[in-house]
């Protein structure tokens, strides 16, 4: 690119990480140049993260008095032609024990994180035995593998819904994916339910007590923007009154007893008023329905009879889909999570057990409503639908 004077002056160097570091500032790191192979190639997904800034040691000559120096100690009689460079740290080569062996690990792991996001994987949350944590690992164990199939959509997404929540948890994740500061997505889960606590002390509480995941899900997803319409209409006649806004939200909580599915559901968003006809006298009907199709939607589930629809379909300019992309589930005083790939395989995530792995459980194509619905002894409580 030098030669073709296609790369920028102030990209130079005389060493590869300098270079790295640069050309990923002036193309950014989602890029990919075309000629990479295909076993090579990173995503937001397989991230390549920005290279840290790393001083490079100068060489410098040894003198002839040092290259011969003995050793002078106990524990140590050889003598030895290296010499440390400046800007490097010798090592001990002394035997650690035990203790600081599970130390030094726990630190690599703690900095390694789980950035193993590729497309056959998705990231996990340890779950916090201290203060019971796992509502918020399925839930965001979910929302952070949507933000990853397309970080900059989603990221507009979040913080044209909720700018309190969901705009922190998006530049959360974004620190996660990137490496910054070393943080992880168990850092970004304590400081969105340190803020819940602060506002709702006893919806959102500390210790060993629970939360409600859907609970959690209105609250973060809360949004003043009116997205839906409402009519009124009689059920025995032609009666029927002008549409006026609604606030339907983006979490959906009643649910009929009646067997459906949750497309049929969402289709018949309807209840009875108090109001009478006008013109009959018998009780009006209320429908809603959003004015366009929601970029997310969740579904509280409180009912054994449903079928959870794996696509939803909305009528808008041509038909848009919305694909089920998570569930969580509950039982035992603990919640879980599923997540569906774009290629439609089904991961499972239990903070408890499998930490920051997910393990593949399935194909959502060949999944049957009832494994959809229950998973592993806890029964669905939330279903998480994305647009397409």
């Amino acid at each position: 690119m030098t030669y073709e004077n296609t790369l920028p002056t102030k990209i130079q160097g005389s060493v590869r990480n300098s270079l790295i570091r640069l050309f990923q500032k002036w193309k950014g790191t989602t890029y990919v140049p075309p000629s990479t192979h295909e076993a090579l190639k990173w995503s937001a997904r397989d991230p390549l993260p920005l290279l840290s800034a790393v001083t490079d040691a100068h060489w410098q000559m040894i003198s002839k008095d040092k290259k011969n120096k003995v050793v002078k100690d106990d524990t140590e009689r050889v003598q030895t032609n290296f010499v440390t460079a400046k800007g490097s740290v010798p090592v001990n080569m002394k035997r650690k024990s035990a203790n600081e062996e599970t130390s030094e690990t726990f630190k690599k792991q703690r900095t390694l994180k789980s950035h193993d996001t590729s497309a056959s994987s998705s990231a996990g949350l340890l779950w916090d035995g201290d203060d019971y944590s796992c509502a918020y690992d399925a839930l965001i164990t979910v929302l952070y593998d949507t933000w990853t199939n397309n970080t900059d959509q989603w990221t507009k997404i979040f913080y044209g819904i909720n700018q309190e929540h969901l705009k922190p948890l998006a530049s959360g994740f974004k620190k996660y994916l990137m490496g910054v500061d070393d943080i992880l997505l168990e850092d970004v889960r304590d400081v969105l339910r340190e803020r819940l606590h602060a506002k709702h002390p006893t919806e959102f509480p500390t210790g060993a007590a629970g939360a409600s995941v859907a609970g959690l899900a209105a609250r973060i997803f809360h949004t003043n923007t009116t997205s839906a319409s409402a009519s009124v209409e009689c059920t025995q006649c032609d009666y029927k009154e002008d549409l006026v806004d609604h606030r339907l939200g983006l979490v959906l909580h009643k649910m009929s007893n009646r067997s459906e599915s949750t497309g049929s559901w969402l289709k018949n968003l309807e209840h009875h008023t108090s109001k009478k006809c006008p013109d009959c006298s018998q009780p009006l009907q209320k429908s809603i329905s959003y004015d366009l199709p929601p970029p997310l939607l969740i579904f509280e589930i409180n009912s054994n009879n449903i079928t959870l629809s794996k696509a939803i379909g909305f009528e808008e300019d041509g038909m848009k889909l919305l694909q089920l992309k998570g569930m969580v589930y509950h039982g035992g005083f603990h919640f879980t999570s599923r997540i569906v790939s774009s290629d439609g395989a089904v991961w499972f995530n239990d903070g408890m057990t499998t930490g920051r792995q997910c393990g593949k459980d399935g194909d959502l194509e060949t999944m049957s409503n009832r494994k959809l619905m229950k998973c592993r002894g806890k029964k669905l409580v939330l279903a998480v639908y994305t647009l397409v």
